[in-house]
């Protein structure tokens, strides 16, 4: 049998599917297996048809190419070819498959062309495919184009992928009026507005990244934020999506505005001004998107708690030759490492210590690193440390300090130094003058109390504040006096003899004494006792101002 290329390559395929073993040949006979091959290909051949095939006829039609592309306003030209000679002529269909490219809005065609080759034509043939410009941003989108026709002779490439290049351009910028945006911690939350002009008729992602930023970064701004820091706990998120959505018609050249929101963490601790930077991004592969400027914003946040520092104390006093410490504390958390200055200042006219000022090196000595300390968030709020008295005098001496915010490269934030930031520090005289007194200047006691107890003593004059000191007197007396007498009587603490039951001996070395009283009953609302005498040398014990007398109150 003599036929073309196409109907030879169709029989040999049949009688691949045919299976006879060699040893069934030899049983049966050749007779029987070659009259059932001979019948199938008779039945093949009058299956296939006298039409579809010449004899003298051996070729494919398929497509030029499987890849076409174009810009929008263009044509594509589909090419339709045929390899091998056709004698007659032939219908084949060429349809569009619309992807993610639609049929009248990116592209001019119908679903299904019939294309008619005859054996004069020229070769290839071109279906033209107009690709609509509707100057509207859109993404890259594609088409398909498939040959379809008998089985026979439909070669290939059959398919194709069309794809439509926008020549429109999408402009794009944060919608922000400054490059620079300085805001309270306290805010919340941070909308971060990207806007354009162009008109788009697809939907588009876009991201906004946020990230730290360091010194090296921005000298400029005078910004140092420490390396180790993170920016977890300054705000959420790194990558923020952004969206423009498919507008409704709208006229040309108005904005169109999309909005993402960055929240900021107010942590109620005192930090630095944090500084990080928001900036426009493209995801890899969309094309098209120019970023104008403003395509980044420097973000600061500034710190809405208040650093106060203050001295632990108003007034601290020291003896001569010795070392006191000096206590500056932090009265809140804070986040970040600060520098306080603590500077000696000179008195004023008119101040109550000018008239005893100190000097330094010459009543007290300030230790080297004394002007700059810095607190640490580890170390915790107090930081102490220690000056040198030198007083050789019989006055007391004073001397100022006082705290200054250190504004340094590493932390730019406000602080607020309370109204303890001077404190003064006296260095006690060496006065030989004592104070004779009780040691409070009223009792309360019960009524059904039988007894009450009294505490005298002398005291030191040291820098305005009174203080019991040790009795170095061996043969100190006082006497103590009732107000009303029939208050009471003293019991046995005092001088042995009923004519000195209200004298009374102080004891070497203690710093206060006793002096019991022994209530009458019924007892009185109230009565005073009064040292109305003491003997000793005038010039060195003097009355303790309003404590050489006591009230006893019955509650």
């Amino acid at each position: 049998l003599k036929r073309s290329y196409a109907a030879r390559h169709h029989l040999l395929l049949d009688l691949q599917r045919i299976y006879i073993p060699s040893d069934t040949m030899l049983y049966v006979g050749r007779v029987v297996p070659f009259c059932l091959i001979l019948c199938i290909i008779l039945l093949k051949a009058l299956a296939q048809g006298p039409s579809s095939v010449s004899p003298s006829e051996e070729f494919v039609v398929r497509l030029v190419t499987s890849r076409y592309s174009g810009f929008e306003g263009n044509a594509l030209q589909i090419g339709v070819t045929v390899i091998g000679t056709i004698t007659r002529r032939i219908n084949v269909q060429l349809g569009v498959i619309p992807y993610t490219a639609s049929s009248n809005r990116d592209y001019l065609s119908p679903r299904m062309k019939t294309i008619t080759v005859t054996p004069d034509m020229r070769l290839p043939v071109f279906v033209t495919i107009y690709l609509v410009n509707d100057h509207l941003w859109e993404p890259t989108e594609r088409f398909g184009v498939v040959l379809k026709g008998p089985r026979s002779f439909i070669g290939e490439p059959n398919m194709a992928i069309a794809t439509i290049f926008d020549d429109d351009v999408l402009k794009v910028k944060l919608d922000f009026s400054e490059s620079n945006l300085i805001l309270p911690e306290s805010v919340g939350n941070v909308s971060l507005r990207a806007t354009t002009m162009s008109p788009f008729s697809d939907p588009l992602m876009l991201f906004v990244i946020c990230r730290q930023l360091y010194q090296f970064e921005t000298p400029a701004m005078g910004f140092e934020r420490d390396s180790n820091s993170s920016n977890a706990s300054d705000f959420h998120g790194i990558i923020h999506p952004i969206y423009f959505q498919t507008p409704q018609i709208r006229p040309r050249h108005v904005s169109y505005t999309t909005t993402s929101i960055l929240s900021i963490v107010d942590d109620h601790l005192t930090e630095c001004t944090e500084c990080f930077t928001c900036r426009l991004a493209v995801p890899y592969g969309t094309r098209a998107v120019i970023l104008e400027e403003p395509s980044e914003v420097n973000i600061l946040i500034q710190d809405n708690d208040v650093l106060k520092v203050k001295f632990s104390e108003n007034l601290y006093v020291g003896e001569e030759d010795s070392v006191i410490e000096i206590v500056v504390e932090a009265t809140n958390d804070f986040l970040d490492p600060f520098t306080v200055l603590v500077m000696p200042y000179s008195y004023q006219s008119g101040d109550p210590y000018k008239e005893n000022e100190a000097k330094e090196g010459i009543n007290f000595q300030l230790p080297n690193n004394l002007s700059e300390i810095t607190f640490h968030p580890e170390l915790g709020r107090r930081y102490s440390y220690r000056i040198t008295l030198l007083n050789s005098s019989e006055v007391d001496k004073y001397f100022g300090l006082s705290l200054m915010p250190f504004f340094n490269a590493s932390c730019d934030n406000q602080m607020l130094v309370e109204e303890e930031d001077r404190t003064d520090v006296c260095i006690s005289g060496n006065s030989k003058l004592l104070y004779i007194g009780f040691n409070q200047s009223v009792y309360r006691i019960s009524r059904n109390d039988k007894s009450v107890t009294l505490f005298f003593g002398l005291y030191r004059n040291k820098c305005g504040k009174l203080v019991p000191t040790e009795n170095d007197y061996k043969n100190f007396r006082i006497k103590l006096k009732l107000n009303p007498s029939s208050a009471g009587t003293f019991g046995q603490t005092s001088e042995a003899g009923n004519d000195y039951s209200n004298r009374f001996r102080f004891t070497v070395g203690n710093q206060y004494n006793t002096a019991e009283i022994t209530l009458k009953s019924p007892p009185v609302d109230s009565f005073t006792v009064q040292i109305y005498r003491y003997f000793a040398i005038r010039d060195v014990v003097k009355p303790y101002p309003n404590r050489i007398s006591t009230r006893v109150v019955m509650s």
